[in-house]
């Protein structure tokens, strides 16, 4: 299954971000809100988990379909709250980091993920970390 099939980020209406570099995107709508009528924050700590693991799915493309990804573990900041559109992209915590030789040695390994989400005017509104716990399947 893509991740942009998954049922709950079909809910909330992630799509693939048509701007260069980026993962996906989220359009702002009254049901995406929170008290103070801005994207509520679970949404999105959703769009860049999405993010995360769609840039890991694009990354390492060649272990997509024989692999099980976990989140195991994150964290995030929020800094500007936006009813805007909003865009993530995604970059590895340590590109040098042996996570392919680790999963052709000991078929699992664990990989960490930078989210920054963006609205339409550029301005961070959101970094995260997402680190996912990645083994073969039997």
């Amino acid at each position: 299954m893509e991740v942009i099939d998954i049922p709950y980020n079909v809910a909330t209406g992630i799509q693939r971000s048509e701007k260069e570099g980026y993962v996906f995107k989220l359009s702002f709508e009254p049901r995406l809100s929170n008290h103070l009528g801005t994207f509520h924050a679970a949404v999105i700590f959703g769009l860049a988990e999405a993010s995360s693991g769609a840039f890991l799915t694009d990354t390492f493309c060649d272990l997509a379909d024989c692999t099980v990804p976990l989140l195991r573990n994150c964290s995030g900041k929020y800094k500007k709250p936006t009813a805007n559109e909003i865009h993530a992209r995604c970059r590895l915590r340590d590109p040098d980091q042996p996570f392919r030789q680790e999963m052709e040695s000991r078929r699992r390994s664990t990989i960490a993920v930078i989210v920054e989400v963006f609205d339409s005017e550029d301005t961070a509104i959101f970094t995260g970390e997402y680190e996912w716990f990645v083994s073969m399947l039997p």
